[in-house]
């Protein structure tokens, strides 16, 4: 670790560029792990514990602060444990976004009004206003149903983009991975490099909402679309630690 914290006082713009995608990582990881396990608790007791959390980050960040002049094993253990309240801040924030987005179609697919007139008592006045409303309605469905073209393609070039962050974060993660094993620590080693597989399997869940047929948001999706949405990353992660596992196993 001292040859990583050497290394790191050295080339300081590429550590804290590091520093920081491990963080996007670790932020992205910990949402969608919430949002998927912590649906079904709930709301008042997710605010409780991250109110709980948040003030013991905040503890613990000042505590770092103090520990780093006094003694190099306990501030490291002290950012490690900061390291890891973040990561379960970010669970908590994703179980309380799942809970509080709303699918579109429960509040958006009905629009209603109600127009009194007085017309005369005729068969071609009545024809009319039926004519009439039956085109206000189609209207009506087209602005509901249709999508912008433009901000469909500025969705997808966005996640393509997510997914090429994803890949660079992963790199990232495998040149602190490697630095940490050159230092004597094997375990500490692999979390880090499985940790940064969860960039790739980012790419692949980012790759495959950019090219699907029918682009929804979020937001738009049901409680069932949302949860295969998200089965994708975790088969993704899962397999990519199974390969890497098998590929250390078969060459050690």
């Amino acid at each position: 670790m001292k040859s990583i914290s050497y290394w790191a006082s050295r080339h300081k713009a590429l550590a804290i560029t590091l520093l920081i995608l491990g963080q996007i990582c670790n932020a992205f990881n910990g949402i969608s792990l919430g949002a998927t396990l912590l649906e079904n608790v709930p709301l008042r007791w997710l605010q409780w514990c991250m109110w709980l959390l948040l003030a013991g980050v905040i503890a613990t960040y000042n505590f770092s602060y103090q520990a780093i002049t006094i003694n190099y094993q306990r501030s490291r253990n002290v950012l490690t444990l900061a390291f890891s309240a973040n990561f379960l801040l970010f669970g908590l924030l994703g179980g309380i976004w799942s809970q509080q987005s709303i699918p579109a179609h429960s509040t958006q697919q009905v629009f209603g009004g109600r127009r009194i007139e007085v017309v005369r008592d005729t068969l071609e006045n009545g024809n009319s206003i039926r004519s009439t409303v039956r085109s206000e309605n189609q209207v009506d469905r087209k602005g509901v149903t249709s999508d912008d073209p433009k901000s469909t393609g500025g969705r997808r070039v966005g996640y393509v983009l997510l997914a090429l962050l994803g890949v660079i974060v992963a790199y990232g993660m495998a040149a602190i991975a490697c630095n940490i094993l050159c230092a004597g620590y094997g375990f500490v080693a692999a979390l880090v490099l499985y940790l940064g597989l969860g960039g790739l399997a980012g790419s692949v869940y980012f790759l495959k909402r950019a090219f699907q047929k029918n682009l929804k948001r979020r937001q738009d999706m049901t409680q069932e679309e949302r949860k295969r949405d998200l089965r994708v990353f975790w088969l993704s992660w899962l397999a990519f630690i199974v390969v890497v596992s098998l590929l250390i196993l078969i060459n050690p």
